[in-house]
This record gives structure tokens, C-alpha cells and sequence, in this order.
């Protein structure tokens, strides 16, 4: 027997390790003050390793208090290697301006 009010739809999770680079506490104007973190996730070989940057909202209070509690290790430039689990991607066009390349579009 089927049942036609099922909700279907489509995972999508990244996971993996990265630097964190960028840990802030966000103030939006209207709504609520969230966590947010900027990691450089490590793929490809390990002879050569690439990073692709990920923008992420920090989910669960246990993951906002290790957050504030990682922080200023991250200010202070050490480097401070996390595993992350993504739930929700979006590619988000930005120009990149680097001395090697002009500006185009990339993602962010």
C-alpha cells in the first residue's frame, strides 16, 4: 500500500577535515546571534594536498561552546585542524582577485 503524503527528497553532506581560519559570533540586524566559521577543508593526495574553502554556520550548543572556547587560538595563528559534517551546500559566484589571475568568477 503506498502512501502519497510521503515527503521525498535528496540528502547532500559533505565531510571530511580542515583548518578552521575564521571563528566569529554573528550579529545580524534582525534575528538571532549564530556562530560562524570559515574551514579550509583538505582533498585530493596527501603528497599534494588542495583546499577548497567552506562558509559554515556552527549547528548545536555543544558545537557553539567549542567554538568560543577555540577561538582565540585560531586569532593567535595556530592552526587548529576540525572534522566537519555539512548539511546544506550552495555555491555562492564571488570574483576572486589574486596577483596571478584577474577577477572571475569563483566560489566562496
Amino acid at each position: 500500500m503506498s502512501n502519497e503524503n510521503t515527503v521525498k527528497y535528496f540528502d547532500l553532506y559533505t565531510t571530511g577535515i580542515g583548518y578552521l581560519n575564521h571563528v566569529r559570533e554573528v550579529t545580524p540586524r534582525e534575528g538571532s546571534p549564530f556562530w560562524s566559521v570559515t574551514i579550509a577543508a583538505l582533498r585530493g593526495s596527501v603528497d599534494n594536498a588542495q583546499y577548497t574553502r567552506f562558509e559554515c554556520r556552527v549547528s548545536g550548543k555543544k558545537a557553539q561552546e567549542v567554538m568560543r572556547q577555540i577561538k582565540p587560538a585560531v586569532e593567535g595563528k595556530q592552526k587548529v585542524l576540525v572534522g566537519s559534517r555539512s548539511a546544506i551546500c550552495l555555491l555562492n559566484p564571488s570574483p576572486t582577485k589574486t596577483a596571478t589571475r584577474p577577477a572571475k568568477p569563483g566560489s566562496a
